[in-house]
């Protein structure tokens, strides 16, 4: 509900034949008053049908669908009865209400009751900004191998069934990965059904961490998204021992790449490059290996599993420092590789470079 605060009395009549009679019944009896251009806005959050006491309500400007240290204009939690009041100046905003244990809001998905968009001006009076939340479920399990030895740090993603297999991203948490000892445990899941999976799109990733890489695996221990099994998640549930096996660690080779300048131009001093990872076609990383080595000219990269890839190389204004990061100035992209695939060899190949003409 949205109202002006002025030196207008609101009768208890008034709000009794807008709303229903517990909500005028309490509100008539706090409404502010007070002037200027300052609007009240009111409602009641539950959950399972009941008043939710102490749920955070947030309210910051539009654009920006998620609420940040710019943009927030008023925040307060909610009363013993589930009550809240914010105050605001007219303009177009976001309204969210959100608890522990509940589901929050995503952007874009279908499970959007903890998120309204609200206008502020006196002609929107009256209104109600009432919200339900939904309980918030949870997974837990371990991640192994193919000798029950845990895998750790691989990153879990939580798709919801019926989501194409290459969608990129598909998670609906960020930076979910194992333990130590592998194992998991995903929080604040609205109910639904789901397929989950182990690992990265490009195991390359872990190699360039030095881990050892596994194939991205569905639970329990399928490659692909349609052998997965789906798990039914109601709203609260706590759902454990969901584990996934990754199988053995993929065999990986290495990559060496001759680089050949044009017009018998020689190889600039500084170089430096990155290896794109292609899964399915679609782009699904970009990195640049540690234990890799660009010198007279050969770029080697050790450890690289199975896939499709892609290399990128530019010129640098000077050496990199020890921790592998550049100073760059005026860099300039010298090449960059046709697709290739490694896939139960070696791969070396040529690659052709372009040296910029000095003026």
């Amino acid at each position: 509900m949205l109202l002006r605060l002025t030196s207008l009395f609101v009768s208890p009549l008034f709000l009794a034949a807008s709303f229903s009679p517990a909500l005028a019944q309490s509100t008539a009896q706090n409404v502010p008053v007070a002037t200027g251009e300052t609007f009240l806005i009111w409602g009641h959050v539950a959950a399972t049908g009941k008043p939710l006491a102490g749920a955070a309500v947030s309210l910051w400007r539009q654009p920006l669908a998620q609420p940040n240290s710019d943009n927030v204009t008023a925040t307060t939690r909610t009363d013993r009865d589930g009550k809240y009041q914010l105050k605001a100046p007219a303009g177009d905003y976001f309204i969210a209400a959100k608890a522990d244990g509940f589901v929050d809001v995503i952007e874009n998905e279908p499970l959007l009751k903890s998120l309204r968009r609200v206008r502020v001006t006196e002609g929107a009076w009256p209104q109600t900004v009432d919200f339900e939340l939904v309980p918030a479920a949870s997974l837990e399990g371990t991640v192994t191998d193919d000798e029950g030895k845990p895998v750790f740090l691989t990153p879990i993603w939580v798709m919801p069934d019926g989501l194409p297999t290459a969608s990129i991203p598909f998670r609906y948490f960020p930076a979910i990965r194992t333990d130590g000892l592998g194992r998991y445990r995903i929080t604040g899941l609205p109910a639904g059904r789901y397929r989950l999976a182990a690992g990265d799109l490009a195991p390359v990733w872990d190699t360039s961490f030095g881990r050892s890489p596994h194939r991205r695996t569905f639970y329990p221990d399928a490659a692909d998204q349609m052998q997965a099994k789906v798990i039914e998640i109601s709203a609260g549930a706590e759902i454990k021992q969901v584990d996934i096996n990754m199988g053995p660690v993929l065999k990986t080779f290495t990559v060496k790449v001759r680089l050949l300048a044009d017009r018998d131009s020689q190889i600039p001093p500084y170089l430096d490059f990155i290896l794109e990872a292609f899964y399915q076609g679609q782009r699904a990383a970009t990195v640049k290996p540690r234990a890799a080595s660009i010198t007279n000219g050969e770029i080697v990269i050790p450890n690289v599993p199975v896939g499709e890839y892609v290399i990128h190389v530019w010129s640098l204004d000077r050496p990199l420092q020890p921790n592998g990061c550049a100073q760059i100035v005026n860099s300039k992209l010298l090449g960059r590789s046709n697709r290739f695939e490694v896939i139960d060899k070696d791969v070396a190949f040529d690659l052709h470079i372009t040296i910029p003409i000095k003026p």
